[in-house]
């Protein structure tokens, strides 16, 4: 089933990449076979397959390690600021200490509500204190609070500190 879905990833609908991209973001643990095929999406035009595609690769784990340069590519240089998200999330997950990714991780500022949740079991206090922090920065939506904070200054518009990446995604709620 691998096989036909990482075909599919060439589909010229972008609708259809997309799932396929979900879908292996899915079973990606079990099926370490489309790690290529994925790894070559961040080159996709459409932003939601690009971003997808990263989520789907940090899924896989350490068995992507060898997408850590696409991911560091992806972080430093995509537009859209929830791929860089993706991408940033990813690469925790498929970097196992490669320096090149750390040095990436620290360069981008970016703070997400997911990951300061799954620091409380670590610092309760400091992870509290920083969704606090959060909530008063803009992340709180009408529907739980947003992916991200990016406070890259490369990437702010003049004048600003921050930039909330507004989507959702309802399993780190």
């Amino acid at each position: 089933a691998t096989a036909a879905l990482v075909a599919a990833l060439q589909d010229a609908d972008k609708d259809m990449r997309y799932y396929i991209a979900w879908v292996l973001s899915q079973i990606a643990p079990e099926n370490r076979s489309a790690v290529a095929a994925l790894e070559r999406l961040p080159t996709e035009p459409d932003a939601e397959v690009r971003g997808l595609a990263a989520y789907a690769l940090g899924s896989i784990g350490l068995a992507a390690r060898s997408t850590a340069p696409a991911l560091i590519h992806v972080l430093a240089k995509d537009r859209d600021a929830r791929v860089r998200v993706y991408a940033a999330q990813a690469l925790g997950s498929v970097a196992g200490g490669n320096q090149e990714a750390v040095h990436a991780l620290g360069d981008a500022l970016v703070v997400s509500p997911y990951s300061t949740m799954l620091a409380l079991e670590t610092d309760p206090l400091a992870a509290t204190e920083n969704l606090e922090h959060l909530v008063r920065e803009g992340a709180l939506g009408p529907c739980g609070l947003y992916d991200a904070i990016d406070y890259t200054p490369q990437r702010l518009p003049a004048g600003k500190r921050s930039i909330v990446v507004r989507c959702f995604m309802a399993h780190h709620q």
